[in-house]
């Protein structure tokens, strides 16, 4: 498994439109790709809880992320949109990496996004906070570990929410898939050859 970095031939595409060049954001796979499932099923599972779902994925996962990035960044799960348990988190606690938080607050349940409700960053921003108990120490830099990229509003409402506290921190977006809501026929990762894979740093 490898980790592929979001470039800008993607967000010409006019998929991610909240994502800028300023965004660093990988992805390990396609969430649907070329009429195939791709890690639908996988995902799908994980938001049940599946434990199956959650070890699959943390073994692909932990395949795919640079070792310094594990031995010296603070990896934190996207918090639930709802008060429900967060397979998210499950899955980052299952990685060997030194320092995993839950640095991330919603402050109040909201809609799930596949049903519809897809706000701004600002608007998301609002509903989230950083854990006071989970600030120190300082971190180095912060990985976001996300299931799926669509519109990017999510990964920059955190962003905006670790910045307000650390305003030159590097935030990483890590996500198991990336959705690709415009796609027709066209698949970008495998136009490229999957020879964009990140590199450890």
């Amino acid at each position: 498994m490898r980790l592929y970095e979001l470039n800008w031939q993607f967000l010409l595409l006019g998929e991610h439109c909240y994502l800028d060049t300023t965004d660093e954001c990988y992805f390990i796979g396609e969430y649907e790709r070329c009429c195939r499932p791709g890690m639908k099923p996988q995902i799908l599972g994980l938001k049940r809880g599946n434990q199956r779902a959650i070890v699959g994925l943390a073994r692909q996962l932990a395949t795919a992320l640079p070792r310094d990035w594990t031995s010296n960044y603070t990896f934190v799960p996207m918090p639930s949109s709802s008060g429900a348990a967060n397979p998210l988190r499950l899955m980052t606690r299952r990685l060997d990496i030194r320092d995993t938080r839950d640095l991330l607050v919603q402050l109040v349940d909201t809609p799930p996004s596949h049903n519809g409700w897809r706000p701004t960053p600002q608007q998301r921003a609002k509903l989230m906070m950083l854990h006071e108990r989970e600030v120190d120490p300082e971190p180095n830099a912060v990985v976001i570990v996300d299931d799926v990229l669509a519109t990017g509003s999510h990964f920059r409402a955190a962003k905006m929410t670790v910045r307000k506290r650390w305003p030159h921190m590097r935030v990483i977006g890590v996500f198991l898939a990336r959705a690709c809501w415009r796609r027709t026929a066209f698949c970008p990762l495998a136009a490229q050859g999957e020879e964009t894979a990140a590199s450890a740093g």
